[in-house]
């Protein structure tokens, strides 16, 4: 990619570099560990999740676009988060005793949350695919796919309902 992000070894702030390493933005002041954090692929947004269950959307300059506390399960822990391919839509799994996905637009304002019915203690891989009007959220047992503009889980797909064949070599 074109962008790299500097992480001080501290914790004390990020820089987002060019290929160039040359610093574009103003240094990004954190007080909290990131958890996980996001490119957007098409927009020059930068999404960040922190262990404190806050959630960040920054553009390239270093400007906070919004700031949202997850209040979700009994820890709010940010896990993972998801920039969708246009930059519309931002997705964050959060929560420990109950965990969440939400999905937020651009302006910080909710779409839609819910329980993701798992307690997972890891990063969780998913996609904001903005493209198909879809979210896409892996599990131990396959993945979950769920409409971007409703929540309304539109397919559950087992790995178990497909058969595996070793091949040697």
């Amino acid at each position: 990619g074109n962008r790299i992000l500097f992480f001080a070894t501290d914790n004390s702030f990020v820089e987002i570099l060019d290929k160039n390493k040359n610093i574009i933005n103003d240094s990004i002041s954190v007080g909290a560990m990131i958890t996980d954090f996001k490119f957007c692929d098409f927009n020059e947004y930068l999404i960040l999740g922190y262990i404190n269950g806050n959630t960040q959307l920054y553009d390239f300059s270093g400007k906070v676009l919004f700031t949202k506390k997850m209040n979700k399960g009994k820890f709010s822990i940010v896990k993972s988060v998801s920039a969708g391919n246009i930059g519309n839509f931002y997705g964050v799994i959060a929560g420990i005793d109950n965990e969440y996905i939400t999905i937020f637009n651009v302006k910080g304002e909710e779409q839609w949350s819910r329980k993701t019915m798992l307690d997972r203690r890891r990063k969780v891989y998913f996609v904001v695919d903005e493209i198909n009007n879809l979210v896409i959220e892996e599990n131990q047992l396959g993945v979950k796919v769920y409409d971007l503009g409703s929540g309304f889980i539109k397919y559950i797909i087992r790995i178990s309902d497909f058969e595996f064949t070793k091949i040697h070599y």
